[in-house]
């Protein structure tokens, strides 16, 4: 029997396992890590039920718990089916007997997704307290303390943005990397390491949702550089909305300045339109050089031919040389 969880909004998505101690382990099989994402989402959830395919309740369970870990793996399942043992017969006192079957193994392979929700931090906490509740009001700030509030949660959007990540063409098609604060550790250690070996070998790292693989030298330089700009575009985007809520002059002007929007003030967009640029031409710059150093590499035997050419040529000279010295001192002795 197939069941479900399903959350206080009424969404439900099958699951394979499930499990409850001081945090709630729920896996899948053969699911989108995208699907599972937006399934249990950002927010703190207080409950969910175990439900059948009609949405019969089966187990109910209080949570209070969000979104920590995503994991997925490449493994096998163990699933069982019915083979007969013993077809059915009749005994000799005429009686019908069924035929008898036993449960055999199989090992099935899949794609293992296991999701991990934990009790929310203090802070996170707070966070959800504030927005249920009601505790920030907006209507009883002063048009400071409005802007204040309001560039905060345009970072907060700034934040997710560069968090998010980016699409990447890599030589394994195209993925997506996130670039959360640990994702930026990663990603520096990576290119650090690129670096090292002068972008000579393949090194490990791991898209969203995806086991770790080797990624060739110039996939690493472009996740590494892809990533930067995106932060750098969204860093400078903030910057900007940030410059125009400062002078905005009521809170009907600061309200309709949203993350995302396009920036037609010339002054702002002149800003855009160099930060865009540079990081246009820097992308470019480095992929050029790159594809040079990598040309360089490939094609090594053009100057040891000039080398030897010039070492063949030094070595004729110092033959004729000592011919033109022994002649001196024949000279000499006569």
């Amino acid at each position: 029997m197939n069941k479900y969880i399903r959350l206080p909004n009424g969404n439900k998505i099958k699951y394979y396992s499930f499990a409850i101690t001081n945090a709630l382990i729920v896996k899948f099989i053969d699911t989108d890590v995208n699907v599972i994402k937006d399934f249990f989402g950002v927010s703190i959830i207080d409950y969910v039920d175990i439900v059948n395919e009609n949405d019969d309740i089966l187990e109910s369970h209080n949570l209070y718990m969000k979104l920590k870990t995503i994991t997925s793996e490449s493994t096998t399942i163990t699933e069982y089916e019915d083979r007969i043992v013993k077809d059915s017969w009749t005994d000799e006192d005429g009686v019908q007997h069924e035929a008898v079957t036993e449960k055999i193994p199989r090992e099935v392979p899949c794609t293992l997704v296991t999701v991990i929700l934990e009790k929310p931090s203090t802070s996170e906490e707070l966070d959800n307290i504030k927005s249920v509740v009601g505790i920030v009001n907006t209507n009883n700030m002063t048009l400071d303390e409005f802007k204040s509030y309001y560039k905060e949660q345009i970072g907060k959007e700034c934040t997710a943005a560069i968090e998010n990540g980016v699409d990447v063409e890599t030589t394994l098609g195209k993925k997506h990397f996130s670039y959360t604060i640990e994702d930026q550790s990663n990603v520096k250690d990576l290119i650090i390491t690129a670096i090292f070996t002068d972008f000579t070998l393949p090194l490990p790292y791991h898209a969203d949702g995806e086991l770790c693989t080797l990624y060739q030298p110039n996939d690493i330089q472009k996740i590494y550089m892809l990533l930067c700009s995106n932060k750098t575009y969204h860093t400078t985007y903030c910057n900007v909305l940030n410059a125009m809520i400062n002078e905005a002059k009521d809170l009907v002007s600061v309200k309709a300045i949203t993350y995302g929007m396009e920036i037609t003030d010339e002054k702002y967009l002149e800003v855009m339109t160099k930060i865009n640029e540079s990081k246009d031409a820097l992308l470019t710059y480095v992929e050029k050089k790159f594809t040079l150093n990598k040309s360089d590499s490939e094609n090594p035997s053009e100057n040891p031919s000039e080398e030897s050419n010039n070492e063949e040529s030094n070595k004729s000279d110092d033959l004729e040389n000592p011919k033109e010295e022994n002649n001196k001192e024949e000279s000499i002795n006569e």
